[in-house]
């Protein structure tokens, strides 16, 4: 049921972004009041700009629990990101979050590097739920 379902067709797109300079204040409740679990940070807060890293609700939480003074999303961000192609299996993806230990693929244009929408390990879950259910009302 993975092998045969790309990406870019559960993605969520657009995705919520901000620069780097966003206060953490600011990045926290953008995630809340849009309820996601994650902004990209880009170069010009747009999802047209270069992907500079993700800013995830776990590393905000991480990083308060040790005490980190977080002022900005460049204090807390995640630059060595875990990327995926739209054209990917949601198997891959699902490999990639599970051995990166991560629940956020911001996926990008493999020509531009830019992004163009994100999955998560709760899209994917969702999908293969809803699919289940789909099947057993048919039968």
């Amino acid at each position: 049921m993975t092998t045969d379902i790309f990406v870019g067709r559960i993605m969520s797109n657009p995705v919520e972004v901000c620069t780097s300079s966003t206060t953490a204040e600011n990045a926290s409740k953008q995630m809340r009041e849009n309820d996601v679990g994650s902004l990209l940070v880009t170069k010009d807060g747009t999802q047209d700009s270069d992907l500079l890293g993700i800013i995830t609700e776990q590393d905000i939480v991480t990083m308060v629990s040790h005490g980190v003074d977080i002022a900005t999303a460049n204090d807390v961000m995640t630059t060595d990101l875990v990327t995926i192609n739209a054209n990917d299996t949601i198997e891959k993806a699902s490999n990639e979050l599970f051995l990166n230990k991560i629940n956020h693929l911001p996926v990008v244009d493999p020509s531009s590097g830019k992004a163009i929408g994100i999955i998560s390990s709760t899209d994917i879950v969702h999908y293969i739920t809803q699919s289940k259910q789909k099947n057993i009302n048919h039968h």
